[in-house]
């Protein structure tokens, strides 16, 4: 009767496991953790190309804030602290399996430990997806000051095929000259020897 009231397809057939299974929670925060997994390392490429180093998009301003010391700078507070709430779902998730790991059959009191981790690891990674969604179509990139044609000098130069580390010595060399202004666009042209020097 009960599982016809809340439409279940049937009746469990062992009442122990009924009473103490929370794999549906493990499997959801493990998911969980995987998909903050994935959105700390995009957050870190955006970290790392807003940079001046790299400097390959800039940040909507509302998505950063500015620095007391130098009010030029864009800090990506937003992608810094999307990498770190990576961190709190893994917690959530390693949580609900070390209460786990030590439980006998049958329900325990220890399973009342499950919905705070479960509930904080959905609210972060609701809350951290959507306020990425919300920055990733506003970034500018900056398409000039991206790399392009390096991977072509590595593996060539004029008269045919180099060898790895001079390929990736050339590859460095251009790098340089072309963040210096010595070298423009795309692939580099003529011999290598011109590009590495």
């Amino acid at each position: 009767m009960v599982a016809a009231e809340l439409d279940f397809a049937g009746i469990s057939a062992n009442s122990i496991d009924a009473v103490s299974d929370r794999d549906f929670i493990v499997e959801y925060l493990a998911a969980a953790a995987i998909a903050m997994m994935h959105v700390s390392r995009l957050a870190e490429d955006i970290v790392l190309w807003s940079t001046t180093e790299f400097g390959y998009i800039e940040l909507p301003d509302d998505f950063s804030t500015g620095s007391s010391i130098m009010p030029q700078k864009k800090n990506p507070d937003i992608a810094e602290l999307a990498r770190g709430r990576s961190g709190r779902v893994y917690g959530s998730l390693l949580s609900v399996l070390t209460t786990l790991k030590g439980l006998p059959l049958a329900y325990n009191r220890d399973l009342q430990e499950d919905k705070e981790p479960l509930f904080a690891a959905h609210d972060t990674l609701a809350a951290t997806l959507e306020i990425i969604a919300e920055m990733l179509p506003r970034l500018r990139f900056r398409a000039l000051r991206a790399p392009r044609g390096v991977r072509g000098v590595s593996a060539r130069d004029g008269r045919g095929r180099l060898p790895g580390a001079q390929g990736h010595a050339v590859s460095g060399g251009a790098q340089r000259r072309r963040a210096a202004g010595g070298l423009r666009g795309g692939a580099a042209q003529g011999p290598a020897s011109a590009i590495a020097r």
